[in-house]
């Protein structure tokens, strides 16, 4: 997103993480920033107009964080979900 044309329309934080949402005004598209403040890693994730809230939210949702080694391997049966 280019930053000399996007606007931020929302920003939320806590101590780990800082989210905003931003919409640039030339190509009309709406991003997602994710910044983890310890080490400033950032994560843009475009989004469309009808999921922006919902990314701008539940970020982890999207960029599909993966689930600790410890179960990653594990087969649970479908009754166990249950």
């Amino acid at each position: 997103m280019d930053k000399t044309t996007s606007r931020e329309l929302a920003q939320r934080g806590t101590a780990d993480l800082d989210v905003r949402l931003f919409w640039d005004t030339v190509t009309d598209e709406l991003a997602v920033v994710v910044t983890e403040t310890a080490t400033g890693v950032s994560v843009e994730l475009a989004t469309a107009p009808h999921e922006a809230l919902d990314v701008f939210y539940h970020p982890y949702a999207r960029i599909g964080v993966p689930r600790a080694e410890t179960t990653a391997d594990v087969d649970y049966p479908i009754e166990a979900w249950n």
